[in-house]
């Protein structure tokens, strides 16, 4: 077996040779005409340290790019074929043993090349004089350095004198062709290394850690399992590989890396269910590895028209019925694979009949077939067709298998935190937060008023089953309280999850703001007005820096006390010791106060992280909350609930 690389394949092709295949391939000439003033009228210019060259009009090769440029591609190949089936009509010519009954001599895929030959100097000579009478007449010749030659059953003499006849280097099994690699044994789990790493690279690629969990779903979606299910088109992939796979996919999920990990909320086999049975409907792919199989199946049994089909039927099969026969022990590893999967057709006896009086075998059908068996589950129709954004209805599909990391789940797993909720005294659960928590049950109540819904909150599995009857059916009433409750749940718990672990939106209402104000606080990004508490104990060791804001002239960095209009104030500096002692006073009196996650008013700054005060917040310790604070529910809600929200003064 010879695998040939044909040099730069689309540069070197000779236009003479091109004109003249298509006039003997009985194409119009007229046509063929067109196609050669389109081939034919290339130029090109070169760019040289910023300055162009003229114009080169093109001698040879067809455009990379074309959409033309395949099929001509095709149509010179067809003529190498031509010449290696006129060559088999020369009696010193022998076939490989396994392909004598076919007559077959080459295997091409565009430019990849597969010549088939018996073992002997004659044959291979001839198969070679035949690729250089291609080369010379068409332009494309072959890279010596890339082409290799596999031999078996061949004594030492034999092969040295077929390596010095062609040139090629000897190589060994397993090879890759078409991505696939390709032996006469068994594949090792090594060989499979390659489709592991390549569905890592995708994993690993910069992009994909700017994703939300609904994102890393889509690409393990659209990227991971394409490539593995072009593998599993070819042959059975062991099950240890599956799980290397499925393991790296799940970790990428949970935690955007690929290092092995232990944090999974919710099951794999779970995930990958449909909608409909509580899943994200990802590809399981142990069970399309045996479906692929049976698509194999049924091509040996349907598929009379494949090349394969007929080099097993002639080979293997031999006239025997394909559901009944015993695979023998010489059998290659693949048509064991194959054969194994009889077993799974009574599961889906109904399905598999269907598929034999069809003239193609539906695999998306057989999979699901085979997941029928699940029971679906009773909320479904929330998540299923749900228009809000994808990160809002994976939170929503997480909050429905009561999987959010709430503090009571937390101290199941012995992370040691206060089980009580951030915003009131009650043990926080999901139950809790949505919606008995009085804050986040107000946020979802004005949701509802604002759709004109006329219903009062319940805690979560009331409310998760009076929605589901609600949304029944495909009306726009549906979609939008779908569309609703899943951007308040998302917000909601965005909301908890700030006040847990230091980002607050506080209220405030100032000159000139006719409506209060929500404005969130996140380190290193400025806004209108920064709030944090003064006195706390990490606040010396974080050398928290307090900032001043003077009300007179409205400046950063000094306060009414400092500014130049009252430097002359003889009773400015008392003023000034006093401030400093009740700063102090405050500072000592936050000592014993618990700084753990106990809600907004206990967040912490980070390192460097300034605070603005007013002179007059600095006699207070400044502290101020909302009842509840939702950046947006949707696009037009943020500014409705924000409004409607009672402020609590400050203290």
């Amino acid at each position: 077996m010879i695998q040939l690389d044909l040099q730069k394949a689309y540069d070197m092709l000779n236009w003479r040779a091109l004109e003249t295949i298509l006039q003997e391939m009985g194409i119009p000439s007229q046509f063929a005409k067109w196609i050669m003033n389109g081939v034919t009228t290339v130029t090109y210019r070169y760019n040289i340290n910023g300055e162009h060259s003229k114009l080169m009009k093109a001698e040879r090769g067809i455009r990379q790019g074309d959409p033309i440029s395949p099929y001509l591609f095709v149509i010179v190949m067809e003529y190498m074929s031509r010449l290696l089936k006129q060559m088999q009509e020369n009696p010193q010519f022998r076939h490989h043993s396994k392909c004598k009954k076919l007559g077959l001599t080459h295997l091409t895929f565009a430019d990849d090349i597969l010549l088939l030959a018996r073992g002997d100097l004659c044959s291979v000579s001839l198969l070679h004089q035949t690729v250089q009478s291609f080369s010379e007449s068409t332009g494309l010749y072959t890279n010596p350095q890339k082409c290799h030659i596999y031999m078996g059953a061949t004594d030492e003499d034999t092969k040295q004198q077929i390596i010095n006849v062609n040139g090629y280097k000897e190589g060994q099994l397993p090879f890759k062709y078409l991505g696939i690699p390709l032996t006469s044994k068994k594949l090792s789990n090594a060989h499979y290394l390659p489709l592991i790493e390549k569905i890592l690279s995708r994993l690993h690629h910069w992009s994909a850690r700017l994703l939300s969990h609904a994102g890393r779903v889509q690409l393990i979606k659209a990227v991971g399992f394409a490539i593995a299910n072009y593998w599993m088109q070819c042959f059975p992939i062991p099950k240890t590989v599956i799980k290397k796979i499925n393991t790296a996919c799940r970790t990428f999920i949970w935690t955007g890396g690929t290092s092995p990990s232990r944090k999974s909320p919710i099951a794999w086999k779970n995930m990958c269910k449909p909608m409909a049975k509580g899943g994200l409907n990802i590809l399981d792919l142990d069970r399309w590895n045996t479906i692929t199989m049976l698509k194999l199946l049924w091509d040996l049994c349907k598929k009379n028209d494949s090349l394969w089909v007929k080099w097993m039927h002639m080979y293997f099969i031999k006239n025997q019925n394909i559901m009944t026969m015993n695979c023998s022990n010489t059998s290659s590893w693949i048509i064991k694979g194959i054969m194994a999967t009889r077993s799974i057709i009574p599961e889906i006896q109904r399905c598999w009949d269907q598929s034999m009086n069809n003239s193609k075998f539906k695999l998306g059908d057989v999979y699901k077939n085979m997941l029928k068996q699940e029971t679906n589950v009773e909320w479904q129709g929330l998540i299923a067709g749900n228009v809000a954004r994808p990160r809002a209805v994976f939170c929503l599909w997480m909050a429905c298998h009561k999987r959010l990391a709430t503090r009571d789940r937390l101290g199941k797993f012995g992370v040691s935190v206060p089980s009580s909720c951030g915003f009131c005294q009650e043990i926080e659960t999901i139950e809790h937060l949505f919606f008995e928590c009085e804050r986040l049950k107000y946020v979802w109540a004005n949701v509802l008023q604002w759709i004109r819904v006329d219903h009062t909150p319940q805690p979560w599995d009331r409310e998760k089953n009076w929605i589901t009857k609600y949304c029944k059916g495909k009306g726009k009433k549906c979609g939008i309280m779908k569309l609703a409750l899943a951007e308040t749940i998302y917000y909601c718990w965005k909301f908890r999850n700030d006040t847990c672990f230091g980002e607050r939106y506080v209220a405030r209402s100032g000159n000139g703001i006719s409506s209060t104000t929500l404005i969130q606080e996140r380190p290193g990004r400025p806004r209108k007005v920064r709030i944090r508490e003064l006195g706390e104990e990490g606040a010396r060791q974080r050398r928290h820096k307090v900032e001043y804001k003077c009300t007179k002239c409205d400046k950063f960095g000094h306060n009414a006390l400092t500014c130049k209009s009252l430097t002359q104030d003889p009773n400015a500096l008392k003023r000034k010791r006093k401030v400093k002692k009740t700063v102090e006073a405050e500072s000592a009196g936050h000592k014993d106060r618990d700084s753990t996650m106990d809600g907004a008013d206990n967040s912490l700054p980070a390192d460097g992280q300034s605070t603005i005060v007013t002179d007059s917040e600095l006699h207070k310790d400044v502290q101020t909350e909302t009842d509840v604070a939702v950046p947006t529910v949707m696009s037009q809600t943020a500014s409705n609930v924000a409004n409607s929200i009672p402020m609590q003064p400050k203290k």
